[in-house]
């Protein structure tokens, strides 16, 4: 697996945007902590499904990110064999 700290840098930049930016963003940027911390997303965390899905948002963005950067993200259309041409 490849050095993860510049996805996780990448995820902490997005974490310091969104709480500057404040509002529903904020918990995007705890669903973004949270992704750090577990491969799983927590159950609901927020009573208001608006908040819930914004945490959910911001989990899933920065798992794909950290997935993106470690290569663990769909090896098979990476090296698919279509991918040098007919």
């Amino acid at each position: 697996m490849k050095n993860l700290a510049p996805a996780v840098q990448k995820v902490i930049d997005r974490i310091h945007t969104a709480k500057r930016l404040g509002g529903l963003y904020r918990a995007e940027a705890e669903g973004m902590c949270a992704a750090l911390l577990d491969p799983l997303p927590p159950e609901n965390i927020y009573s208001s499904p608006a908040w819930q899905a914004r945490f959910l948002v911001g989990f899933y963005e920065a798992a794909e990110i950290l997935r993106v950067e470690s290569h663990a993200a769909a090896p098979e259309l990476v090296e698919h064999p279509a991918a040098d041409g007919y």
